[in-house]
């Protein structure tokens, strides 16, 4: 009877200082840029010849629109997006497999997920800084060698962050600049001849947002 009483008391305390709050909710839309920097990784057959190269170029991000909902208690606040976003990554492949007709072209993969951060923060005046993981789930996206049968792709349904934020709130308008570092890193899911040959950068990405909340 006492532990039932008591988690009463403590539910009723926490939803008084939950309606205390302030909650709005809004829409948001964003530009996002890569910060990742060309790079190449070369492929070697079982005599350690040459036999590919791909050359990571640069990514292109769709602008984003998201649902997002912002909670202030005092100076603390949380924010939470859910949002449509579409990621364009562009590699250059040469193939040495036949020396007698090696080729070169552009290679792109686009991707399609629900991206979801999730932060907290301080939200002193108009200013606010929060962080908080974020987390990709993936729609669908296309192969980036499907014409090479020592390539395959194994890709997590899921892939997650940080996320580090900015932002200043002018009444219901939001201006938002973040940092957005992926845990996986370029071309992680890209296996040859059963071994994993990602390359070496992070994903990440810096994105500015501007939200209006009711």
């Amino acid at each position: 009877m006492l532990a039932r009483f008591l988690l009463i008391c403590l539910f009723s305390t926490n939803l008084c200082v939950l309606l205390s709050g302030q909650f709005h909710y809004g829409i948001k839309g964003s530009l996002g840029l890569s910060f990742n920097k060309a790079e190449l990784n070369r492929y070697d057959d079982k005599d350690d010849f040459l036999v590919y190269e791909l050359r990571y170029l640069d990514q292109d991000i769709l602008p984003t629109i998201a649902l997002s909902a912002f909670y202030k208690q005092g100076w603390v606040y949380f924010q939470s997006d859910i949002g449509y976003g579409r990621v364009k990554t562009n590699f250059r492949g040469n193939n040495y497999f036949d020396l007698n007709q090696i080729t070169s072209d552009i290679k792109s993969k686009t991707t399609h997920s629900i991206d979801v951060p999730v932060l907290a923060g301080l939200s002193i005046n108009q200013f606010k800084l929060g962080v908080g993981p974020i987390f990709s789930f993936l729609l669908s996206e296309n192969a980036v060698i499907p014409d090479i049968t020592e390539f395959e792709e194994r890709r997590s349904s899921i892939e997650n962050g940080f996320l580090f934020q900015a932002g200043i709130i002018i009444n219901k308008l939001h201006i938002e600049l973040s940092y957005d570092y992926r845990f996986n890193q370029i071309g992680d899911y890209l296996y040859f001849r059963g071994v994993n040959n990602k390359f070496d950068q992070s994903i990440q990405y810096i994105r500015m947002g501007v939200g209006v909340m009711l």
